[in-house]
């Protein structure tokens, strides 16, 4: 048997670092893989890259402030002291009082180009929407695909530094193009997602968000929070607006997605879960007035086609049946 070779903390940290800027680069599928089996290889190598992520972090901000401090001491005006001026002698009246002028010209120049300085242009806004059991594919400008499923809304921008897209409600796949130079964001609500390169899917509905990576490394955070939560493949992060706590699962990808395909996979759900699945799709929505019946569990795969069809399909699997009751449909114990 092999013996299992250990690393001491600073070696963790240094492999940690070594992947960060890798990541940084030029991303090929190849380095999301070896990421993801170094990740999983010690649970001490996933705190070992937060903290290689918080260094950098920090080292970014220290830029970022000299920046802005060498800005201001170059943009910085003149600054002309009364003092000077206070009962000048008759021999340096007249260059005190050029030298005040100058002052006031400057000042006025430079407060002319702060109000006629044209304001930024806002990056143009992509939107794209489906209708209600209507899926469609998106490309967006960056090369990154977005796969939408059923009543989806989403926004899409793209400046030097960001690609940002708002996700309002439904569900989406995300094929993300690599560009370690701008972060691709997706927010949801108080919800955000922020990736290099990755695939993952995203559902939002009913004040609730879950992720799901496909493949990669996403990280997730909300914008009252700067603590986040780093997610790998086969990861299920599920919170709802205005609550910190979560639940982290793993989970068959492929199942997730199965609705690219037009089904729906459920893994020993509540036939309530499942009708709130279901009611995405059809603008007949389903109830359930019977407690016994909503918490009845069903595990089994849905082809999303006709509504009754796909009913009478659950009717097979539970006993249940399907009662019209004018515009409406229930399912009652049979």
């Amino acid at each position: 048997m092999t013996e299992r070779k250990t690393f001491t903390d600073d070696e963790r940290l240094e492999a940690a670092l070594a992947w960060h800027v890798r990541l940084a680069g030029d991303v090929q599928p190849a380095d999301w893989e070896g990421f993801t089996l170094w990740l999983e290889e010690d649970p001490a190598h996933r705190d070992a890259f937060d903290r290689a992520d918080a260094l950098a972090a920090e080292i970014a901000s220290h830029r970022i402030a000299l920046s802005n401090f060498e800005a201001a001491s170059a943009d910085a005006p003149t600054i002309v002291s009364l003092k000077d001026f206070v009962r000048p002698a008759p021999s340096r009246w007249l260059a005190s009082r050029r030298t005040w002028l100058s002052g006031v010209a400057a000042a006025a120049a430079v407060l002319l180009a702060v109000f006629l300085r044209p304001a930024p242009v806002a990056p143009p806004v992509e939107n794209w929407s489906t209708r209600m059991g209507e899926t469609r594919e998106v490309h967006l400008a960056d090369g990154s695909d977005v796969h939408l499923n059923t009543d989806t809304v989403v926004s899409f921008s793209m400046d030097k530094d960001t690609r940002t897209v708002r996700l309002e409600k439904g569900e989406a796949l995300f094929d993300v193009m690599a560009d370690a130079g701008r972060p691709f964001v997706v927010v949801m609500g108080e919800q955000r997602v922020q990736v290099v390169g990755t695939s993952f899917n995203i559902l939002k509905q009913d004040g609730r968000v879950a992720v799901t990576v496909v493949h990669g490394v996403v990280q997730m955070s909300r914008n009252v929070d700067p603590e986040h939560v780093r997610l790998t493949a086969g990861d299920q992060f599920t919170r709802r607006d205005g609550e910190a706590a979560y639940t982290l699962v793993k989970v068959d990808p492929a199942s997730v997605v199965a609705w690219r395909d037009g089904s729906l996979v459920f893994q020993d759900a509540a036939l309530a879960d499942v009708v709130s699945s279901l009611n995405r799709y059809f603008p007949r929505q389903v109830a359930i007035n019977d407690e016994s019946v909503r918490t009845l569990r069903f595990s089994g795969v849905l082809k999303i086609d006709d509504e009754m069809s796909v009913l009478r399909r659950l009717g097979a699997f539970l006993p249940v049946a399907v009662q019209e009751q004018g515009n409406a449909l229930v399912l009652e114990r049979r």
